[in-house]
């Protein structure tokens, strides 16, 4: 199983504190069957802003650490990057917080609502030649109202990551309907799930 959103860098943003609660998230994910993770720390303009360089460094690092401590679980680099016009400043095209720096990146949509712009933010990435991968919309508030927003989405060629907390219900009833919508309709093929 490859994990395609974590945030398993020490340090980076609201996930792994540090060093040693990584390698134990790293441990968790191998032990329970997980291959790989690409580690996505958040990258908000303004707020949590690392380069490029840094995230790669740090997974490079966090790799090392891992093999040191006899793990075999391979790290790749990415981020979840928050959905703001400014971002698309910082985006030249596949490569630089992508993930694994390819041309898939994890975006996440505002928490309280849906800007009138995200089409258009959308369609921007597109035209760089980067496929946009929604993260977590199971969790949107707005999208249990509206979820005919997501197919359309989808008809368009944005992917979707589901999270797997959200499927067995640790999110709550709401949030795992909607993932039991995406999964069970003509989303199933287009959806990824988180490993916990």
């Amino acid at each position: 199983m490859i994990d395609i959103h974590c945030h398993v860098l020490p340090g980076m943003d609201d996930g792994a504190k540090d060093e040693d609660v990584a390698l134990s998230m790293l441990q968790m994910a191998e032990d329970s069957g997980t291959t790989a993770i690409i580690a996505t720390p958040h990258v908000i303009d303004g707020d949590w802003l690392p380069s490029w360089d840094k995230i790669v460094q740090k997974c490079q690092d966090l790799q090392e650490m891992s093999r040191d401590r006899g793990l075999s679980i391979c790290l790749y680099p990415g981020a979840e990057v928050a959905i703001t016009m400014d971002m698309l400043d910082l985006i030249s095209g596949p490569g630089a917080y992508c993930l694994n720096g390819g041309k898939y990146m994890l975006v996440e949509l505002p928490s309280t609502h849906i800007p009138e712009w995200v089409d258009e933010f959308l369609f921007r990435l597109q035209a760089k030649d980067i496929t946009p991968v929604l993260a977590h919309p199971e969790r949107h508030p707005k999208i249990d109202r509206n979820p005919q927003i997501l197919w359309e989405w989808a008809r368009r060629g944005i992917l979707m990551q589901v999270n797997a907390p959200s499927i067995v219900g640790v999110m709550g009833r709401r949030v795992q309907k909607v993932a039991e919508l995406l999964l069970h309709n003509n989303l199933r093929n287009r959806c990824t799930t988180r490993h916990v």
